[in-house]
């Protein structure tokens, strides 16, 4: 079955319009193999098959959407703007379209243009926590910590067992210096994951910089347990038994620390 669509094309300062047909049936066939190819982790033939959907109907919702998000998932987010921007001028109440943009143009470091589409996409939306989650990591990012922490804590509210909002709301109490409230997140968040070593160590930090050596320690062994490679814990730990005048079980740890990762060793105070 052939369809007629009929699109704009800017010359100049005029806009043409053009029109052209195409046979549904491929693709609809296209869209489904990119699909498949895309669900089997195949990102770049899924993304040539969505091409070919939009070189025959450029204005196709599905094709432009999958394209940015694929662009998004192998870090391209320069190209997945173009797509997405493309998608929700297609389909304007189209919610994860206006938060993957946002998620692009937070990649890119458009944090003002970010927001915007984050709160695009929550208008349309209004329980939407993965936005709410972006919302604030953009927020966080653009150090406007108050409106991160507020949002963090709405998403908290609808997706009280999302771990990475108790994560990232616990970073966000840490960088304005609240930190029994950045342990409790901590705490909250490894709690919600069974094997969140980032959250071990980041806890292990906060509880340090309290003067809670002794819980900054479980915290550490915590993630070295869960990472066994994890260099940066390692190193922490040193520090914190080194703090406990622990010194030869410190050593062991620079030792287990710049043996993980040479490089580092400028960024290790203890070791």
């Amino acid at each position: 079955m052939l369809r007629a669509i009929v699109y704009g094309v800017r010359s100049g300062s005029r806009r043409k319009y053009q029109v052209r047909f195409y046979n549904m049936s491929t693709v609809d066939e296209l869209l489904r193999d990119a699909l498949a190819a895309f669900k089997h982790g195949r990102q770049a033939s899924a993304l040539a098959l969505y091409k070919r959907v939009l070189a025959s109907d450029p204005v196709n919702f599905t094709a432009l959407y999958m394209s940015g998000a694929i662009l998004l998932q192998v870090e391209k987010p320069a190209e997945a703007e173009v797509f997405l921007r493309n998608a929700v001028l297609v389909k304007q109440d189209a919610a994860e379209a206006h938060n993957n943009l946002g998620l692009a143009l937070t990649r890119l470091g458009q944090l003002t243009q970010a927001i915007a589409s984050f709160r695009e996409a929550l208008r349309i939306r209004p329980h939407y926590a993965n936005a709410l989650l972006n919302l604030g990591n953009a927020f966080r990012r653009a150090e406007q910590l108050p409106d991160a922490i507020d949002v963090y804590e709405s998403a908290i509210a609808l997706s009280p067992h999302d771990a990475d909002i108790h994560y990232n709301l616990a970073g966000a109490f840490e960088s304005l210096g609240d930190l029994e409230k950045a342990i409790v997140s901590y705490r909250a968040a490894i709690s919600k994951r069974a094997n969140f070593p980032q959250a071990c160590n980041n806890l292990g930090n906060a509880l340090a910089s309290a003067g809670r050596f002794d819980e900054a320690l479980t915290a550490y062994t915590a993630a070295i347990s869960q990472q066994p490679n994890y260099a940066e814990a390692y190193a922490n730990r040193a520090s914190a038994r080194f703090a406990l005048r622990r010194f030869a079980l410190a050593k062991e740890d620079c030792d287990t620390a710049l043996k993980l990762n040479p490089g580092a060793a400028a960024s290790m105070a203890a070791c």
